[in-house]
């Protein structure tokens, strides 16, 4: 399950309908539709594929972010899920600008973001537990497209 950044995660691409998700990963084990601000958005989610993904009603229920938690996912030929946050950090460091964005110390929990990638690292008790993706925005904060 390779990270490709600004485009998805393995076949699951950033732009997919509901329909083209689903015809890769199968009916999900739990589907949650949720209203933010007057903005909806629809979050499926597969147990045993430890995956979570994101459509947003503002373009059409196109799929908008993942969210993996799988130890078989890869980032620059790296598995980070189950790594310790220094190891993580490390590698991110080589690949481009890193980021704390939250931390919240009464549950040990910190996230880190590979800056310009839509990649977010996400670590409790010093383990990288879940990394979300996120298709990319411009300078007007509109998606851009994987190709």
């Amino acid at each position: 399950m390779k990270v490709l950044p600004g485009a998805g995660v393995g076949e699951i691409r950033f732009g997919q309908t509901e329909q083209e998700v689903e015809a890769i990963l199968g009916k999900p084990d739990k589907a949650i539709r949720e209203s933010h601000d007057g903005e909806g958005s629809i979050a499926w989610h597969y147990k045993e594929q430890k995956l979570s993904v994101y459509f947003d009603e503002d373009v059409e229920y196109r799929l908008v972010m993942l969210d993996v938690d799988n130890a078989a996912l890869e980032i620059d030929g790296f598995r980070p899920i189950g790594e310790d946050e220094d190891t993580v950090l490390e590698l991110l460091n080589g690949l481009g600008d890193v980021v704390l964005e939250e931390e919240l110390a009464d549950v040990e929990r910190r996230v880190f973001d590979l800056v310009d990638t839509g990649l977010w690292f996400w670590f409790h008790k010093g383990l990288c537990d879940s990394v979300q993706a996120s298709v990319l925005l411009d300078e007007d904060d509109e998606y851009v497209w994987p190709d």
